[in-house]
């Protein structure tokens, strides 16, 4: 803090010498008779107030004023220190532009008065002699006339004897008045003050005459010619004969009421949102603070706190620009203040976020509140001839929590909030305990996640492809496992998600890469496995997206040595589907190195032929999905003929997940399925068991074996032929006409991969 006074009075113009504790203060003081003094209330040694009395001690204390800073606020502290003779006081955090203006404001003051204490000096030393008394009263008399012309402040001087005062011409102009129409009486000043301000003025002018303070200062507000009252700046300080007793008094009053203004306007700003001029965090978190502390003393008295979010307002943003977005805000602030009772608070916590704090409020009407707010925003609103919706999501936070701190009950509004929107959005959901639960473990998983690579908690095991023709083990498929040190076998489903969110799944990927191609070639390297054996590893949509995808692949093949042929690399339509031209423009670098490419979770979503022949893939695995009750839903069986017989026209390989059963095996060999893959072959193996799979014993149906005599040619010009014959079933030739261009609406059918 010292550092920055320093810097910033510095930067004004101002020689600064600093001191780290009260006693340096009080030597540095002596050495270099400072102009003012600025003294933090909380130093090493000495404190501030202890110091400040020491000073004020000192025969040059009457030209220095203090300014003491200080984040004490209580009124003992503001007492105390103007009991030591403190000039003013600043608090922290400290308003810069409010304590530059008093430090020029204090200087400034420091002047005149070391002007007007020279010449009563003077007058005082010219009194006393005897025959340079005319003179020196002369003299006196000019350079007061010529300080009281020049000063921007109105002077005062005042006769305490025969209770006479008088006012400078500026004193008179500051209130409105000419020379003659303010009198030199007490009452033409003290008449004026302002009724709230009086005992404060009359308290302060007293303690010092009385020899309490070293001088007179106080801030108040005087009535006007016009009948406005402004804010005064008034100093002064008392002449004492040979028993002190007061017999003259003197000072200035400065206009502050610019200044006031200024701080008030520092102070709004500090507390309100400048875009709708709604209250800001700051001070709708101090409200909420006063209503739990009301809810303590009267567990009647409920609140209820209610944190919204527009729903998609980026695309607002995005697509009509911030000014838009802007004025959106604002009348969304409006329709809100609209939609709220009378004892509410309205705030804008910031982006497009706003709070709501609704006191002496049951849950019901809560309730209604936001059925309301959600009905009033449910109306387009018009933005310069363009019209928009807008919707928001609801978290709702209950007193009858019993919170003791307003951010946790932000907290649990905020995580409620989500949870709105993960359940569709433009709607209300109240805080239950659970919440926050799922929102505990869900920080634990993550921290745990990016423990888990460093600590080698996770391994890789392999499930068999295994050819539906041959029985022969074609391949296997990499999959992860988290052996968490606590909770025992985590299951993929549970952090995989969490690790796409929060971005480690691409380093973990990259360890599976590696972890895999490793292994393969030391089985290779060991003859332990056939020599045409790949291992398809699953590739993020994190990983997808990073630049250097195919520097990365291409460097762990060098770091282990295997032949690129060897591995695949499986991405989900769904990710592919997001950029199509993108996805082409990275499957080809990654093809560029000799890898093979698989499409994972095929049928789950929209898929263009078109595209497909545009993507440099080598096989597509159906989604389990369709493979479920393939042996009783002809619908399922349809869906699998059509993209078995699309994928062969494309010379595509066709792998069908999920397999758990011999009727679907048997059934998948009947619909001239290239490999499957499933619990029925294999569960997913460590290396150790893997290795040792080799065959399984299968047996396909005859029209199965038949109909591979039929099959239509792998190697089809798309680009000339616009239909293909697909054999309706397996024992019979009849034909079933599509057009390739066409989107084959294959959703509805995901589920989660129990793998």
């Amino acid at each position: 803090m010292r550092i920055l006074l320093r810097q910033a009075m510095e930067k004004d113009g101002y020689r600064v010498v600093e001191a780290v504790n009260g006693q340096q203060a009080l030597e540095a003081y002596t050495q270099f008779h400072p102009d003012l003094v600025l003294l933090d209330a909380l130093m090493p040694v000495m404190d501030g107030f202890t110091c400040c009395g020491q000073l004020q001690a000192l025969s040059r204390s009457k030209h220095a004023p203090i300014l003491i800073i200080t984040a004490l606020e209580d009124q003992e502290s503001v007492d105390r220190a103007f009991r030591a003779g403190a000039s003013d006081f600043v608090t922290k955090p400290i308003h810069w532009a409010v304590l530059r203006q008093r430090v020029r404001r204090l200087l400034h003051q420091t002047q005149l008065y070391k002007q007007l204490a020279r010449s009563n000096r003077e007058l005082q030393t010219k009194i006393n002699e005897l025959h340079q008394a005319q003179k020196a009263l002369q003299e006196s008399r000019e350079r007061y006339a010529l300080i009281a012309q020049s000063a921007h402040d109105g002077l005062w001087d005042w006769n305490i004897r025969s209770n006479q005062i008088y006012y400078s011409p500026r004193w008179k102009s500051m209130l409105g008045y000419e020379e003659k129409e303010v009198g030199n009486t007490l009452a033409e000043w003290f008449d004026r003050i302002h009724a709230e301000d009086k005992a404060q003025f009359q308290g302060k002018l007293s303690a010092h005459l009385a020899g309490l303070t070293n001088h007179f200062e106080t801030e108040y507000r005087l009535l006007r010619q016009d009948g406005s009252c402004g804010w005064m700046l008034c100093r002064g300080l008392a002449v004492r004969d040979s028993e002190g007793k007061p017999y003259r008094m003197a000072g200035s009053q400065t206009d502050i009421t610019q200044q006031k203004a200024a701080e008030a306007k520092l102070l709004h700003d500090a507390f309100h949102d400048g875009l709708t001029g709604l209250p800001n965090r700051l001070w709708f978190m101090e409200q909420l603070e006063k209503a739990i502390h009301q809810t303590k003393q009267d567990p009647k008295s409920q609140f209820a706190l209610l944190f919204l979010d527009l729903d998609r307002f980026k695309v607002v943003n995005d697509s009509l620009g911030h000014a838009m977005g802007d004025r959106l805000l604002l009348e969304i602030a409006t329709r809100l203040k609209a939609c709220l009772p009378s004892n509410s608070t309205l705030s804008r916590l910031g982006g497009d976020e706003f709070t709501i704090l609704l006191e002496n409020c049951d849950a019901l009407r809560v309730r209604q509140i936001a059925d309301r707010i959600h009905r009033e925003l449910s109306t387009p609103f018009n933005l310069k001839g363009n019209e928009v919706f807008c919707t928001a999501s609801i978290g709702i936070a209950l007193s009858h929590s019993g919170y003791e701190h307003s951010e946790d009950v932000l907290r649990d509004a905020d995580m409620t909030m989500y949870r709105a929107k993960a359940m569709g959005k433009a709607r209300s959901e109240v805080f239950e305990p659970a919440i926050h639960d799922r929102a505990i473990a869900r920080m634990q998983l993550e921290i745990d996640l990016r423990r888990a690579l460093e600590h080698k908690e996770f391994m890789v095991v392999y499930q068999p492809i295994v050819s539906l023709n041959s029985g022969r083990v074609a391949g296997f498929e990499a999959l992860i496992r988290w052996q968490h040190p606590q909770r025992g076998w985590v299951s993929p489903a549970e952090f995989i998600p969490v690790a796409e969110e929060t971005g480690s799944i691409v380093p973990i990927g990259w360890w599976i890469l590696e972890q895999v191609c490793q292994q393969l070639r030391t089985w290779q390297q060991h003859s332990v496995v056939d020599s045409r054996l790949t291992v398809n590893v699953n590739l993020s949509g994190k990983q997808l997206t990073q630049p250097d995808l195919a520097r990365e692949v291409k460097q762990i093949l060098h770091k282990t040595g295997l032949s690129p042929s060897s591995l695949k690399l499986e991405i989900t339509e769904s990710v592919l589907m997001d950029n199509v031209d993108a996805a082409v423009t990275i499957l080809q670098q990654l093809k560029t190195l000799g890898i093979q490419l698989a499409i994972d979770d095929f049928g789950t979503g929209y898929s263009s032929l078109s595209y497909l022949h545009r993507l440099p893939i080598d096989t597509l695995k159906i989604d389990r999905s369709f493979v479920n009750d393939i042996d009783c839903d002809p619908e399922k069986i349809e869906m699998i003929r059509t993209i078995v017989s699309m994928a062969w026209n494309l010379g595509i390989n066709v792998v069908a997940e999920g397999v758990e059963t011999k009727k679907q095996m048997y059934q998948l060999q009947a619909l001239r399925c290239d490999y499957g893959q499933g619990y029925f072959f294999s569960r997913p193996a460590d290396a150790e068991a893997a290795k040792t799979l080799k065959y399984f014993e299968i047996r396909g149906s005859r029209s199965s074996r038949r109909s591979k005599q039929h099959m239509p040619t792998r190697h089809i010009d798309l680009m000339e032929t616009r239909h293909v014959d697909l054999l309706e079933n397996s024992s019979q030739h009849a034909t079933k006409t599509f057009s390739l261009p066409d989107l084959v609406d294959l959703g509805g059918h995901g589920l989660t991969d129990r793998r």
